[in-house]
Formats: C-alpha cells, sequence, structure tokens
C-alpha cells in the first residue's frame, strides 16, 4: 500500500484540506449571526410586546380610576342635593303651619264680622233683644282666634334633638346631619301642634252654633204617657191628670160637712195637677241652654288640647333609627 503524496499541488496555492476548513467556517459564522439576528428581533418584538401590553393595562387602570372618581363625585352630588332637598321641605313645615294658623285666624275673624252684621239686620230694627245663646258663636270663635294666635306667637322650649356628628363619609354624615334637622323641624312643629287642632275645633262649634240665636224655642217641652185609672190626660202638656172629685152625696143635715169635704177635694186635686203640668212641661230658659252649650264645648277643647295622640317617642330611639337609615342610604 502507497503512502499519500505531500507533494503541493502545481501551480501553488492552499492545500485542499485548508480550503474546505475555511469554507466551513464562514458559513457556521454567517449561520451564529442570523441566529442572534433573528433573537435580537424576537426579543425587540417581546419588548414591544410587553410595553404594549403594560401602555394597555395602564390606560385600562387609568380609565377605571377615572370611572371611580365619576361615580363617587355622582353619588356625593345625588347624597348632597337630597340633604338639600330634605333641609328645605322640612324649613318649608314652619311656612305651611304658619300659614295654616293665619288662614285659621282670618277665617273666623271674617265669619264674626258677617255674623256680627246679621245680628244688627236681625234684632237691631225690632224690638226683640238678642237672646243671650247669641253670645255663644262669638265665644268660640274668639277661642278660634286665640288658639290660632298662641300657636303662632308662643313659641316655647325649643325641642332637644340629638344630633350624631359621626359617619363612614362625608356623604353620610351630611344626610344625617339633614335627617336630624329634620327631626328637629317635626318635634317642634308637633310640640305646639295641639293649639292648632284646639283652634280648629273651635272654629267648627263657633260655625255649627251660628244657627242658634235665629231659632225660635219651643215654648212648652211636651211629654206623652199613657195615664191609668182616676187619671185624664192633658192636651196641651201630655200629662196625665188626677180627675176631679165628684160631689159627696148626703142628707140636708150634713151639706156643710160636704161642701167642705168637696172643696179640699177640689184643692188637693187642684195642686196635684198643677204639679203634674209643671213636671210634664218646662220651658227652657237662654241661661239652661247656654250653660249646657258652653260647658259641652269647653270640655271638648279641653280634650283636644290637653289629650295629644302620638306623643313621638323617645329621641334615642328615633336617633338609632335615623343613623341605621343614614348608613342604609
Amino acid at each position: 500500500m502507497s503512502e499519500p503524496s505531500t507533494t503541493p499541488p502545481a501551480g501553488g496555492g492552499d492545500p485542499p484540506g485548508d480550503h474546505v476548513a475555511t469554507t466551513t467556517g464562514a458559513r457556521d459564522s454567517a449561520a451564529e449571526e442570523a441566529a442572534a439576528e433573528q433573537g435580537a428581533a424576537e426579543e425587540a418584538a417581546a419588548d414591544e410586546a410587553a410595553t404594549a401590553a403594560a401602555a394597555e393595562e395602564a390606560a385600562k387602570r387609568a380609565h377605571g380610576r377615572e370611572l371611580t372618581t365619576l361615580d363617587v363625585e355622582a353619588d356625593i352630588a345625588s347624597r348632597q342635593a337630597f340633604a338639600t332637598s330634605m333641609i328645605t321641605t322640612y324649613q318649608g313645615a314652619f311656612e305651611r303651619t304658619a300659614a295654616a294658623a293665619e288662614t285659621v285666624q282670618k277665617s273666623a275673624t271674617a265669619i264674626f264680622a258677617l255674623y256680627t252684621g246679621a245680628l244688627t239686620l236681625a234684632f237691631s230694627v225690632t224690638d226683640k233683644p238678642l237672646p243671650l245663646r247669641g253670645a255663644l258663636p262669638a265665644m268660640f270663635l274668639g277661642a278660634a282666634i286665640t288658639f290660632a294666635a298662641g300657636y303662632v306667637a308662643y313659641l316655647g322650649q325649643a325641642a332637644p334633638v340629638r344630633v350624631d356628628l359621626g359617619g363612614e363619609s362625608t356623604a353620610d354624615r351630611v344626610v344625617g346631619r339633614a335627617a336630624a334637622f329634620g327631626r328637629w323641624s317635626t318635634v317642634t312643629v308637633n310640640r305646639r301642634a295641639h293649639w292648632m287642632r284646639t283652634a280648629v275645633w273651635a272654629l267648627l262649634l263657633g260655625v255649627a252654633t251660628l244657627p242658634l240665636p235665629f231659632l225660635t224655642l219651643p215654648d212648652v217641652v211636651t211629654t206623652t204617657a199613657d195615664c191609668g185609672g182616676g187619671t185624664e190626660q192633658d192636651e196641651q202638656t201630655g200629662a196625665c191628670l188626677p180627675t176631679w172629685p165628684a160631689i159627696p152625696t148626703g142628707s140636708a143635715e150634713d151639706v156643710t160637712l160636704r161642701q167642705e169635704l168637696l172643696e179640699a177635694q177640689v184643692a188637693e186635686v187642684r195642686d196635684a195637677r198643677e204639679r203634674a203640668q209643671a213636671l210634664a212641661g218646662r220651658t227652657p230658659t237662654d241661661a239652661t241652654l247656654v250653660a249646657v252649650c258652653a260647658g259641652v264645648g269647653v270640655l271638648l277643647l279641653g280634650l283636644v288640647f290637653f289629650v295629644r295622640p302620638g306623643r313621638p317617642t323617645d329621641d334615642r330611639t328615633k336617633d338609632a333609627a335615623s343613623a341605621a337609615q343614614v348608613r342604609e342610604v
């Protein structure tokens, strides 16, 4: 077996093995450069994608914060408007009650003026004097004016109401204070409501008694009864009257005695008949009617004034309930 020749090729130049090695190295270097460029491109693309994702996430968070801010601002504005409406409504309660009292006063004054004019026309041009019962409407109308004026003018002691200044947020505290103002105004108005109720009832009684002086009372109040034996019914009063005694019989010797007996029996029967007529028929007087009507009216007004239905509960209970409502808003 012959050994390989080590003689360089003719014409000079590198040996064939060196040329192959050089070509292979160049190719590997180009591949490495291409791989490096591809890796760099992939890293750049990944960086761009991460940057875009971070920018999108930041935009979402900014939009969310903006929506949250707008929602909070809208909620605060809504609660502020609600609290303002509450305060305005409760403030109007004082004006409405004052207007109601003024209406009662003006109504009673106008009715009294018309009533006085009617009395002047009905009783001043005739010989018939004004009956005592004509003072009843004036008394009740005057009471209506007095109680209505007392409701407006008599302030009294302010209503004690506890105010809770705490709250989870400013909006809660604003609504809580508005609710506390509403409780105070409501309690203040209701503390004097019995004056207004009494004024209205007095006005009603005054209007109801207006026809009394123009009515003619019956001269006799009659009663009817079933009369038994030995009595007869009076046509005027309806009372059961004892019958007149019969003339006693006898001889001429006792005529004087029989006459005296008859006179005694007649006198006794006459007294009994007069008592029966007096009990059956009574003529009412203005004094009795006025006393009865005035007593009933004063009793009714006293009940309306002193008996106060629906008294408010304890302020602490109301405060707790209102605080719970505020937290639910």
